[in-house]
C-alpha cells in the first residue's frame, strides 16, 4: 500500500468513528427522552445513560 493509500484509508476511519460515535450519542440521548417521558427521575437517567445536565437540557432544547 502506498502513502496515498493510507493516509485515505486513515481518514475513511476516522470518518467511520465519528459517525459510530455521533450514532451512539444519539441513541444515549433517545434514550434518556425515553426514560423522562416515563417519569424516570433524572438523576437515574444520567446516571444510566452517562448524559450531564446539560446534554440533557440541551436536548430537549431541540
Amino acid at each position: 500500500m502506498n502513502l496515498d493509500q493510507e493516509i485515505l484509508q486513515a481518514d475513511l476511519i476516522k470518518k467511520f468513528q465519528y459517525v459510530k460515535n455521533q450514532a451512539r450519542n444519539e441513541t444515549r440521548l433517545e434514550v434518556a427522552e425515553r426514560m423522562i417521558d416515563y417519569g424516570i427521575d433524572l438523576q437515574l437517567v444520567r446516571t444510566v445513560t452517562g448524559l450531564t445536565h446539560e446534554e440533557l437540557k440541551s436536548r430537549s432544547t431541540r
